[in-house]
C-alpha cells in the first residue's frame, strides 16, 4: 500500500478493503480481555470468599447492603458515562448548588468500590476491563458523529437550487461559476453541485477583470468562489469609499490598472462553507438566508 501511495493516489483509499478485518479483530480482542477479566475476577473472588467467612459479621452486614451498593455502583458509573460526555454535572435547587462533578475518575473509582464490597468481583473485573478498552476509543468523536446525525446541513444543494430557480425564472441558463481559488479546492463537493449552473470558470490571475464583471456588472453576475484569505482582501478593497478605485497590476502587460467602479451603497451577500467564499452578487443575495438555514455562515459587504 506504501508503494502505490507514493503517486498520486492516497494510502486511505487502498486502506478501505482491511477496515472490516481490522474492525473484526479489534472486537475478538474486547472479547478475550473480558474473558481473561473473567478468569482474574474467579480467582479474586475466591480469596474475597476466604477471606470473608460466611456468617461472619462482614458477611452480615454486606448481605443486607448488597442491593443498596449495587444500585449505587450503577448510579456512580452513570454519572461517569454522563460527565465524560457532557462535562460538567451540576445539580442546583433553588438557585443553591446542591452536587456538582467535574471528572469521571471519581465516580468510576467509587463505583468500582461499591461493586467490591457487595461481592460483586467478576462484575467488577469486567467493568474493569471495558473502561480500559472505552479509554482506548476516541469517544468526544463519537459524541460529535451523532451530534451531527441531528444535523440535516445541506448549504451547497440550498445554493445550487436557489440560483437554478432564480436563472429558470429568467428565462435561460446561467453564466456558470467564477472561481476565484488559486489553490486546489479540498473538496470536490463544490463541483458536484454547481456544474449545472452553467460553465466553470477558474481565474487566471489573482483580481482579474473577470471579478469584477461577475459581482458588479448586472448582466454578467454570478456566483463566485473565493478562498477566505482573499474575501478579506476583497473586504478591504471594498471598504475604500474615495475615489478613484483601488489599483492593481495586470499580470499579463505588467502596467497599473485602475479596477472598473464598483456601486456606491450595494450589498455583496456570500456564505462561509468550510474553508470557501460563496459570493452571491445581485440577485443571487436572496440564496443567504436559505443557505444559512441549511449550515452555512452568512456574511454580508457593505459596498461603499
Amino acid at each position: 500500500m506504501l508503494l502505490m501511495s507514493l503517486g498520486t493516489s492516497k494510502l486511505i483509499h487502498y486502506a478501505f478493503p482491511f477496515l472490516p478485518p481490522v474492525g473484526l479483530a479489534g472486537g475478538y480482542l474486547a472479547a478475550a480481555a473480558l474473558d481473561f477479566a473473567d478468569a482474574g475476577a474467579e480467582a479474586a473472588g475466591s480469596l474475597w470468599r476466604r477471606w470473608i467467612r460466611p456468617g461472619g459479621w462482614w458477611h452480615r452486614a454486606t448481605v443486607g447492603l448488597g442491593p443498596m451498593l449495587l444500585a449505587g455502583a450503577v448510579t456512580a458509573f452513570g454519572l461517569a458515562v454522563w460527565t465524560a460526555l457532557r462535562g460538567r454535572v451540576l445539580l442546583e435547587i433553588g438557585g443553591t448548588k446542591v452536587f456538582s462533578n467535574s471528572s469521571a475518575i471519581r465516580p468510576l473509582l467509587l463505583g468500582m468500590l461499591m461493586l467490591g464490597v457487595s461481592g460483586s468481583v467478576r462484575v467488577a473485573a469486567r467493568f474493569l476491563v471495558m473502561l480500559a478498552i472505552a479509554a482506548l476509543l476516541p469517544l468526544s468523536t463519537y459524541v460529535d458523529k451523532v451530534t451531527r446525525t441531528q444535523r440535516i446541513d445541506h448549504p451547497l444543494r440550498t445554493i445550487r437550487d436557489c440560483a437554478g430557480t432564480l436563472e429558470s425564472s429568467r428565462g435561460g441558463p446561467g453564466g456558470g461559476i467564477y472561481v476565484h481559488v488559486f489553490e486546489p479546492l479540498r473538496s470536490h463537493a463544490y463541483y458536484y453541485y454547481f456544474w449545472r449552473l452553467g460553465p466553470w470558470v477558474a481565474a487566471d490571475r489573482p483580481w482579474a477583470d473577470g471579478l469584477w464583471h461577475r459581482l458588479f456588472t448586472e448582466s454578467e453576475q454570478t456566483l463566485v468562489l473565493m478562498a477566505r484569505a482573499d474575501h478579506e482582501r476583497l473586504a478591504s478593497k471594498l471598504g475604500v469609499r474615495a475615489n478613484p478605485a483601488p489599483r492593481a497590476i495586470d499580470a499579463e502587460s505588467g502596467r497599473t490598472a485602475l479596477d472598473p467602479p464598483k456601486p456606491v451603497g450595494a450589498e455583496l451577500w456570500g456564505v462561509v462553507v468550510h474553508d470557501v467564499v460563496i459570493l452571491l452578487p445581485g440577485p443571487y443575495g436572496v440564496c443567504a438566508a436559505p443557505a444559512e438555514a441549511a449550515g452555512a455562515r452568512a456574511i454580508r459587504l457593505d459596498v461603499g
